[in-house]
Order: C-alpha cells, then sequence, then structure tokens
C-alpha cells in the first residue's frame, strides 16, 4: 500500500467512523437494550471492526508491517534467537519484560501479525474492564455513549489492529488499576499500573498522580505500585542491562501534534539540545504545575471517586500538548477515560462537530506529517528553499491539522479541570437515560 493510498483510506475510515457515531447516537433502541445485550452487541462490533480492518489490510490487501510493528518483530525475532536486551543487537525502547511478551504469540505464529492480533485481543479485554469502570461511575446512558464514541473513532481502530501498537496494552493494565482502585483493593490497584511501566513503557509513570488523590491509602497504593517495578529493573540491572537505553533512545526525538512542534513555525529547530532542554523543563514544570495546583484546589473538598477518570484525561491532555513527542495514537492508552469525561459534556452541534473534525484529523495527522513533511518541522520554512517533495501546500495541510488537534486537547483538559475543581452533577451517577434501559432480570 502506497503512500497515498494509506493516507486516503484512513481518511475514509475517520469519515465513515463519524457518520456511524451519529447515526449510532441517534438509535434510541441501542439504549434501551439490557446491559448483557449491549455488551454483546458493543463488544461484539468491536471485534468484528478490528478483525475486518486486520484481514482487509493484511490478508486481502497483502499490506506490509506499518509503525513501530516494523521494529517490534525483528526485536523480538532477534530476542528469541539469543540476541541480548538493550545492546546494539536488539535497541528495544520499551520496559524489559515487553519484548518476552511479544514473544508469546511470536513462538506459535512467527510473523508480525501475531503480535497484533495479541494488541486486539489485549483491547476487547480492556474494552470490557473500562465499561465495568464506568458502571460503577456513571450512568447508563453515559457510559453506552462513551462506548460509541471509542468504537465509532478511527484512532484506536488503526492504532490496534493496523500498526499494533501496546497502547491497549497500558489501556488493559491502567483499567485493572482503576477498577481495583474504585473497589479499595489499593495494594493490586498500584501493582497493575507498576506492572504496565515494568512489561510495556515508562508512560504510564504520568498516570501516578490520579491514583494518590485519596492520601488515606497513600502506603498501600505505593507499596503495590513499587513492587513489580523494583523487582524487575533491579534483576536486569544486576544482570548488567543498560536499563536506561530507552530513556536516551526517546529522549532526542520529536513528533508533531504538540506545543513545541507548533512553536517551531517561529524558526525553532526542534533538533537543536538547546530547545530540548528548555522544552523538556517546560514540559515537566506544566505536568508538575498541573498536579501541584489540583491538589491545592481539592485539598478541601469531598473526596470523589469519579476524579480518578478526570485526573487521568487532564494529565494525559497536558502531556499531548506539552510534550516533545505526542504521538495521537498514545490517546489510546487512556481513550476511554477521554470518551467518558467527553460523554459528560454537555454536547451540543459544536461539541459533536469538533469531536468529529478531530476524530478524521486524528485518524490522518501523524501519517501525513510522517509521509509529506519527512518528519521535519516547520522551521523548513525558514530556509532559502523547502525541502524536496514539500510543498507551502503540504505545510498549510499539516499546520491546520496541528491546530484541530490542539483545540481538541485543550478542550479535553478545560473540561477535565472543571469536572475535577466543580464537579459534575452530583445526581448524574443514578440519573436515568432518556431511553428506558431493560432490566436484567
Amino acid at each position: 500500500m502506497n503512500d497515498n493510498l494509506l493516507i486516503l483510506v484512513k481518511l475514509l475510515t475517520g469519515l465513515v467512523g463519524v457518520f456511524f457515531m451519529l447515526w449510532l447516537i441517534r438509535r434510541p433502541e441501542l439504549f434501551s437494550l439490557s446491559q448483557s445485550s449491549f455488551n454483546r452487541a458493543i463488544c461484539g462490533t468491536l471485534l468484528l471492526l478490528r478483525l475486518g480492518v486486520f484481514v482487509f489490510i493484511y490478508c486481502l490487501l497483502r499490506a506490509n508491517a506499518h509503525s513501530n510493528i516494523t521494529l517490534i518483530y525483528p526485536w523480538t525475532s532477534d530476542l528469541l534467537s539469543g540476541k541480548e536486551l538493550y545492546t546494539a543487537e536488539v535497541p528495544s525502547c520499551y520496559s524489559p519484560l515487553y519484548l518476552y511478551f511479544t514473544a508469546l504469540p511470536v513462538i506459535i505464529w512467527p510473523s508480525f501479525k501475531s503480535i497484533i492480533l495479541q494488541s486486539i485481543l489485549f483491547e476487547l479485554i480492556a474494552f470490557s474492564i473500562w465499561l465495568s469502570v464506568g458502571r460503577r461511575l456513571f450512568s447508563e446512558q453515559r457510559v453506552r455513549l462513551a462506548a460509541i464514541f471509542y468504537i465509532t473513532s478511527a484512532l484506536p481502530l488503526w492504532s490496534v489492529a493496523v500498526c499494533g501498537d501496546n497502547q491497549s496494552w497500558v489501556s488493559l493494565l491502567l483499567g485493572l488499576a482503576v477498577l481495583c482502585f474504585l473497589k479499595e483493593r489499593h495494594v493490586q490497584s498500584g501493582v497493575w499500573l507498576g506492572l504496565s511501566v515494568a512489561a510495556v513503557k515508562f508512560l504510564p509513570l504520568m498516570y501516578v498522580p490520579a491514583f494518590i488523590l485519596n492520601p488515606r491509602r497513600l502506603f498501600r497504593w505505593s507499596f503495590g505500585f513499587m513492587v513489580i517495578p523494583l523487582v524487575v529493573f533491579g534483576i536486569f540491572c544486576w544482570l548488567g542491562f543498560d536499563i536506561l537505553l530507552p530513556v536516551r533512545v526517546l529522549s532526542g526525538q520529536h513528533s508533531s501534534g504538540n506545543l513545541p512542534f507548533l512553536f517551531s513555525i517561529l524558526g525553532i529547530h526542534l533538533d537543536s539540545s538547546e530547545f530540548q532542554t528548555i522544552a523538556s523543563v517546560m514540559g515537566i514544570g506544566a505536568l508538575a504545575g498541573t498536579v501541584i495546583t489540583v491538589f491545592l484546589t481539592i485539598r478541601a473538598c469531598p473526596y470523589d471517586k469519579r476524579r480518578v477518570i478526570y485526573m487521568i484525561t487532564l494529565i494525559q491532555m497536558v502531556f499531548m500538548l506539552v510534550s516533545r513527542k505526542s504521538h495521537t495514537a498514545y490517546l489510546v492508552m487512556c481513550f476511554m477515560p477521554i470518551c467518558y469525561v467527553i460523554s459528560l459534556s454537555s454536547l451540543r452541534a459544536k461539541g459533536y462537530f469538533l469531536l468529529g473534525v478531530f476524530q478524521v484529523v486524528a485518524a490522518v495527522e501523524q501519517s501525513f506529517w510522517f509521509r509529506t513533511m519527512q518528519m521535519r518541522d516547520f522551521s523548513i520554512i525558514w530556509d532559502n528553499s523547502l525541502p524536496k517533495g514539500v510543498s507551502s501546500y503540504t505545510i498549510g495541510t499539516v499546520l491546520i491539522m496541528q491546530i484541530v488537534v490542539l483545540v481538541f486537547y485543550s478542550w479535553c483538559a478545560w473540561l477535565s479541570w472543571k469536572f475535577i475543581t466543580k464537579g459534575v452533577n452530583s445526581n448524574d451517577r443514578n440519573s436515568q437515560p432518556t431511553a428506558r434501559i431493560k432490566d436484567d432480570r
């Protein structure tokens, strides 16, 4: 599949998803199904969409691997052949246990497609868990609306069913952590999030503040969280592995879809070491400042378990705004919490329009930037001539896409902040949906 065809297919997928979303949310019978019937329908639809796209792309079109799977599968194969992790032979940029887990399906079926199927399975389980989480916090109508937002979005569809990204792995473990947190099983909650750090990548560390909003259980949760990372990283360090290699590899990378990338239009080169240092410090400062401000704002407020959802979304959106590397696929790690926050908003025509536009743009933004600007930033407009293959039309299109995603991130961050500090309708958890939901009994 050539670059132009790939972008076109992604664009069409995003458009179809938006129309599918608008059609589903206007189907009253979907909101009147019993809970078990809805679960079967929504989970079955998700699975059929993933497998359908997987079969179409890799079995009918016989397309080659996309995105990070082009690295993950060779690394996994090299690891199985006896090569050493975190060396020039296997320069993995993921947590120590990750390639050992991807090796499990590869042993059964030595193909990159087996890793993608593994990600699809994890996403299906994660989706079911997030539905359980939502029903403990919100009304059934909000849960179903959020589920519709999720299954009709092209972003998780392509991230999981085509790219095989490990964002669905993080979503599964984060969902388990939140579910245990809501059940007052704080040690287990910490263990699940700690496992995501040791078994997938370091990014889930940013969700830690969302779980320590309840200081009465801080010690127990922290103990559970630290157990697995300390054991895993300790053993690998003791065996002589360079466990900081992923940090060094990723620290010099950048992507589109964030404020540093947008600021490059002023002539700032994202590859310069000075800017990387300044951007990193400012990004960490923005995240830390957000967390501290939230803690100071809510310290005198009654405890609300729903804040864990709002806080996860707020942290994710601030990260997406300020990080030098913030692929839109990262949203899949907590896409259901994002959908819950959006479902709680008073969506009118403007809200649905923004959500729809973002869903379309998010489906193509990274691919368009990667393939048309060859991963360059906007500072190229200050050069004497544009690089070969890059036109002013390309730059203008990428700029519009940046504005769309940044506006969406800012909107979601604002919604999360509003719900954290002011709360939502106190009757939302027990409110009745507009369409009567049948009793499973």
